[in-house]
């Protein structure tokens, strides 16, 4: 669990909060990491991806759940270092995910309209929930 009452704990809640997108890395059945960009939303506690249904990152999941999810800054300063999160991912099909949907959207509608695409149509396309569960937040300085 995350300690916000921390300097280092604030400091990444606030990125998983301000974020539009973070690298996740899934491992293949021969061991080779896969890592692909993702949207995401940080509830807290976990962190919520749609993803395009059976795409390799589910597939790997089935069979490994262990993942990292990186926040990547670009440009690094003092202030602004990448951000690595560890856990374990499990594709969710549980009633009741759709009440996350508005928080979801409002994150990503800017990033809708940029790429000129409806929330709609992109919930229509990216119905794999997958919920990642941290067990290890890591600053990369």
């Amino acid at each position: 669990m995350l300690d916000r009452s921390t300097p280092d704990g604030a400091r990444i809640a606030e990125r998983l909060d301000r974020e539009e997108y973070a690298y996740f890395t899934s491992v293949r059945p021969d061991g080779r990491p896969h890592t692909v960009p993702v949207c995401f939303l940080w509830d807290g506690a976990t962190i919520l991806i749609f993803s395009l249904p059976d795409t390799v990152k589910c597939r790997n999941i089935r069979q490994n759940p262990q993942v990292s999810f990186t926040l990547e800054i670009g440009r690094i300063t003092p202030e602004n270092v990448p951000i690595t999160v560890e856990g374990t991912a499990a594709l969710v099909d549980e009633p009741g995910i759709e009440f996350m949907m508005p928080a979801y959207a409002a994150k990503y509608a800017p990033l809708a309209d940029r790429l000129g695409a409806t929330l709609e149509g992109l919930a229509r396309m990216y119905t794999q929930a997958i919920r990642l569960t941290p067990t290890r937040f890591r600053l990369d300085p």
